[in-house]
Parts: structure tokens; sequence; C-alpha cells
């Protein structure tokens, strides 16, 4: 019983680190394409 209680915890973290972590890495996406794109804009505009 305690061992299954335990197993289960650790698997909601997992899962719980998972979701986080692909979040994040979605986010780190968004904001570093965002970042190239204004470069990108600030280069052509200053050509």
């Amino acid at each position: 019983m305690l061992t299954e209680k335990r197993k289960h915890k650790e698997e909601t973290i997992k899962t719980h680190d998972k979701v986080y972590f692909d979040n994040v890495k979605r986010s780190h996406l968004i904001f570093f394409k965002r970042e190239r794109l204004t470069i990108f804009m600030f280069r052509m505009m200053h050509l």
C-alpha cells in the first residue's frame, strides 16, 4: 500500500516535471523566434 502510494507520487511528480519542462521549452522557443525576428527586422532597417 505504502509503496504504491509512493510510486504514484513519483509518477505524478514526473509527469508534472515533464509538463513544466515542455511549457518552458515552448515559451523559450517562442521567445527565441521572436528575438531572431526582431534582430532580423532591425538589421533590415539599418541596411
